[in-house]
């Protein structure tokens, strides 16, 4: 979403650091590849991989946008997640989980990837979130269904 993208400036004003620190990890490289981008003289960094980089913005619970892709889902395999995401937004509103909120989980059938944007507890990196939704996914689709 274009609201989930920052110039530099912007990035390092919400999350209250100097900008050449978000700089010159935009000309490092030390975000995700698909997290920060130059369009001519100025870096571009999302949300998500601000979140990943520098955790959340105070007084906000992180969120990630976690993708996999898939080989071959059945129709039943399409019912089951979506039962999955169903569920694991109602453990989220009653705390019974380290997820806070699912904002969104779709799956593309052209590009075979599923998309999921979790907003999670502190604490929490965005590697433990993943290891944790894809051991619930396999347990309810089987495992390796999800890359």
């Amino acid at each position: 979403m274009i609201n989930d993208v920052y110039t530099t400036t912007e990035a390092s004003k919400l999350w209250n650091l100097d900008e050449s620190t978000v700089k010159k990890a935009c000309q490092k490289g030390l975000f995700n590849n698909e997290g920060y981008r130059k369009s001519e003289n100025t870096w571009l960094v999302t949300r998500y991989a601000m979140y990943e980089r520098y955790g959340a913005i105070n007084g906000e619970d992180p969120a990630t946008l976690l993708k996999f892709n898939y080989t071959d889902l059945t129709a039943n395999d399409f019912t089951l997640f979506n039962k999955f995401i169903d569920k694991m937004q109602s453990n989220a509103h009653s705390g019974k989980t380290s997820f806070k909120d699912i904002a969104f989980a779709k799956i593309d059938i052209i590009r075979k990837e599923i998309s999921v944007e979790i907003q999670y507890q502190t604490g929490l990196s965005v590697l433990n979130v993943r290891r944790m939704f894809l051991a619930g996914i396999n347990k309810v689709l089987g495992a390796g269904k999800l890359t």
